[in-house]
């Protein structure tokens, strides 16, 4: 598989970015530990979207991409409609990760091996 393939697919996205990230600073991976349990908590995985609907911090669930890409999971999983505003949001979500690893892939590929 060629590095462009592999970066166009999604699920391999946030890992090329980050791993280019954590290759060249090597303290991130503690700060990406850190903030995946800041994440956690902050998406409805323990806890439902409806326990926060019509308080003052609902628009974390909105503005939390991994709440949404969970919703279109859960949702299909357990039969139930999706909305396609979030099949549209799950789709820029993956675009603009893909984009991003993208271009740290073909900008820094180069420097990788050094970096190690």
């Amino acid at each position: 598989m060629s590095g462009a393939a592999s970066a166009a697919d999604s699920r391999l996205n946030p890992p090329v970015a980050l791993g280019m990230l954590c290759a060249r600073f090597g303290d991130i991976g503690t700060a990406i530990v850190s903030g995946l349990q800041f994440i956690f908590f902050l998406t409805p995985i323990i806890w439902t979207e409806d326990a926060l609907r019509g308080t003052a911090f609902y628009w974390l669930i909105r503005a939390n991409p991994f709440a949404t890409l969970l919703d279109l999971v859960r949702r299909s999983l357990l039969s139930q409609p999706t909305d396609p505003e979030q099949w549209l949001l799950g789709a820029i979500y993956a675009i603009v990760v893909a984009v991003i690893a993208f271009g740290y892939y073909a900008k820094f590929r180069h420097r990788v091996a050094y970096w190690l």
